[in-house]
């Protein structure tokens, strides 16, 4: 659904694409580049705050709830989970994908949202 709009409250105007091979892949919508034909499976939805998605050739990254919680997203499977309920990412592209691992640095720090745990986070793979 392309009638997305990018009107809400603070942070919102942040909510960028992302591209991995042919497809573009943004908040409730994942397209073909070369051929401009919707993906099915992908449905990130905005969540109500900043925090925009990151990605690796295959998951994307983000806050993918209201919750705002760090998730992980399978770009084949479109199967979602969070990465972590004790912390949150920052307000920017603050979750990375980097040389097999994800990257999580602290950036909660002087933030009024409801996290205890401020500190930076590596996640390997299982």
């Amino acid at each position: 659904n392309r009638d997305h709009e990018l009107n809400g409250s603070h942070g919102i105007n942040i909510q960028h694409p992302s591209i991995v091979d042919d497809t573009v892949y943004g908040p409730g919508f994942a397209f073909n580049i070369r051929s401009g034909k919707d993906i099915d499976g992908w449905r990130w939805e905005v969540g109500q705050k900043c925090g925009t998605v990151s990605t690796s050739r295959e998951y994307a990254f983000c806050r993918f709830s209201k919750q705002k919680f760090c998730y992980i997203f399978n770009l084949e499977t479109g199967e979602n989970a969070p990465l972590s309920k004790a912390s949150r990412p920052g307000c920017w592209i603050n979750i990375i994908p980097a040389g097999g691992l994800v990257l999580v640095p602290e950036s909660s720090a002087g933030c009024t949202c409801e996290y205890s745990v401020q500190t930076s986070m590596a996640f390997l793979p299982r």
